[in-house]
């Protein structure tokens, strides 16, 4: 399913199709919205138009796809990250769980679909004012995802409507999926013809990079965390006295004379604290934590951290303690002073296995032939075991990657056409190196001036395209489906 592109740019978390992210008027009004009664019985979702333009219309079977679309691929992406901390349930009616006090987690996902649909709405109706309309190869992708999805229902053991109707709802069939997926496509036609149009040669990136060059900061730092004995003290006079030992630790590791005098104490301070550890660490893991751990830091100067590392004048090997006022003393040892990212990024295609004597087969398999690209796809879409299609990824940078596999990319001897496999966490990472990316402070740069223009058009299209909606309507989509009923089951 290839919708991340633009829906990354699309997505706002705010609830546009209610205002205040509630099913309200708008504001902080939360009372219902004032409705005509309706006949329940004649309710057909394939009938319920809940967003329309001049062209085309989004009925609620096609909505009901956007949006469950959209709710399995945040889910999938940022559960662990986001959404468990903040309460939502996956085995729960999105509608009976509340993201705030304003709204529910229906609310909050809805509003980002309706933001998405609107916007391929607007930038559809742009491509055809400018005579622009789905040709043999955006029909071919559309094609290519819908075999897609009837491959997941036959992995299921499922008929493709029977797992449409239990992923997505509201009777949607194959035509109105396959019209949902051009209505993308189409968009989407119109969002690279607009990305396209974006000038990002050297001298614009740099002229760039100098209006904004905050925004393009970091440092590196190394950090040892001194802490006053957490244990509830007897007293006043005993809590201050711990908090003044570690203190006094701390700006003891602070006086250190380089690096060599930094790294000694740290790890005499964190050798003399092991024994008072849950899970105590050994030797090679406090030298790892000491000297292997380096932080990168991107500019703010809102933190005391920050207003520290990025000051005029701040230079490599600078240290500084910073009392966080709880007992946690920080002493941070500048690796690099402040500095945009001149690292490359990186293109590369991969599969993942569990067995690990699967991956070394088709490793082998692929290192017997030619080593391109393309051939590397082709194996590894039948490779035994393979979960991924070798499908290329563009310009990924440091930290965008699991670690094992980051070490492997940008190993200084990678080159163009190396094949391996990285272990991580029981997954067997086959990797084929298809070259070096942009370089990142011009990758970040270039999104940068382009999200700006995207913007700036995108606002022009709100204006010029007039989209109906109808509230009412899009409230009846459920917040549940038979899949997720099937995982809380």
């Amino acid at each position: 399913m290839k919708f991340k592109r633009a829906a990354a740019l699309f997505a706002a978390a705010i609830l546009l199709f209610s205002g205040c992210g509630t099913r309200g008027n708008g504001g902080g009004d939360t009372s219902e919205p004032e409705t005509t009664a309706r006949d329940m019985s004649k309710y057909d979702p394939r009938e319920a138009v809940s967003l329309k333009s001049e062209h085309f219309s989004v009925t609620n079977d096609k909505l009901a796809y956007f949006f469950y679309k959209d709710y399995y691929d945040a889910v999938n992406l940022y559960y662990e990250s986001y959404f468990a901390p903040y309460g939502l349930d996956p085995t729960k009616d999105l509608k009976e769980q509340n993201y705030d006090n304003t709204a529910t987690w229906f609310d909050y996902f809805m509003g980002v679909t309706v933001q998405n649909v609107l916007n391929y709405l607007r930038l559809a109706e742009a491509a055809i004012d400018r005579g622009a309309g789905l040709d043999d190869a955006d029909r071919a992708k559309a094609a290519a995802e819908l075999d897609d999805i009837k491959a997941a229902a036959e992995e299921f053991g499922m008929s493709l409507q029977e797992f449409l109707d239990s992923r997505f709802g509201e009777g949607l069939t194959e035509e109105s999926l396959r019209e949902c997926l051009e209505l993308y496509y189409l968009s989407d036609k119109q969002f690279s013809y607009i990305s396209d149009s974006v000038a990002a040669d050297d001298a614009s990136l740099e002229a760039y990079y100098e209006e904004n060059k905050k925004d393009f900061l970091f440092v590196d730092f190394r950090k040892v965390e001194v802490r006053a004995d957490q244990t509830e003290y007897a007293n006043e006079e005993a809590r201050k006295a711990g908090f003044a030992e570690a203190e006094r630790q701390s700006r003891y590791i602070e006086a250190s004379a380089g690096i060599d005098e930094y790294v000694e104490r740290g790890i005499a301070y964190y050798k003399s604290i092991n024994d008072t550890l849950e899970v105590p660490l050994s030797d090679e893991e406090i030298y790892t934590k000491v000297t292997n751990i380096v932080v990168q830091y991107g500019f703010n100067d809102t933190t005391a951290f920050g207003k520290w590392a990025f000051a005029d004048g701040r230079r490599a090997g600078d240290i500084v303690m910073l009392d966080n006022g709880s007992g946690i003393y920080t002493v941070y040892y500048l690796v690099t002073p402040p500095y945009r990212a001149e690292n490359k990024t990186v293109n590369y295609r991969y599969s993942c296995f569990t067995d690990e004597e699967k991956a070394k087969a088709a490793l082998a398999e692929f290192e017997s032939g030619e080593r391109s690209g393309e051939r590397f796809a082709d194996l590894v879409s039948g490779a035994d075991g393979a979960q991924g299609n070798g499908s290329l990824r563009e310009n990924v940078d440091l930290g965008e990657t699991a670690p094992a596999v980051e070490v492997w990319l940008f190993d200084k001897e990678r080159r163009q056409g190396d094949c391996g496999l990285a272990e991580q966490d029981g997954y067997y990472y086959l990797l084929y190196y298809e070259g070096d990316g942009k370089i990142s402070w011009k990758l970040s740069a270039e999104n940068a001036i382009r999200s700006g223009v995207i913007n700036t058009e995108l606002a022009k299209y709100a204006a010029k395209y007039k989209i109906e909606s109808d509230k009412d309507n899009i409230y009846l989509i459920p917040g549940e489906n038979a899949y997720t009923r099937a995982v809380k089951e």
